[in-house]
């Protein structure tokens, strides 16, 4: 099933080293065991990982979207 997600992004320029510390503190936080429970209370799942697999999601969404866009022949207004 095909559910909404979130992702915490950041600018392309923000240095390796704060992005890698990002994503450890955001993965930290998505892993803890009270917050995991608030999610699910809300609906949500965690599911925190690394920043390549973030890239490649992100790819796949786009690469779908854009053929769903196409073929549907949306344009912007």
């Amino acid at each position: 099933m095909n559910r909404p997600w979130v992702a915490l992004l950041a600018p392309a320029e923000t240095p390796k080293p704060i992005q890698e510390k990002r994503n450890r503190d955001f993965n930290a936080v998505m892993n803890d065991p009270a917050v995991r429970q608030k999610l699910f209370e809300a609906g949500a799942e965690a599911d925190p990982g690394t920043q390549d697999q973030m890239k490649k999601r992100l790819r796949s969404e786009i690469e779908k979207w854009a053929k769903v866009i196409k073929a549907a022949e949306i344009t912007a207004s």
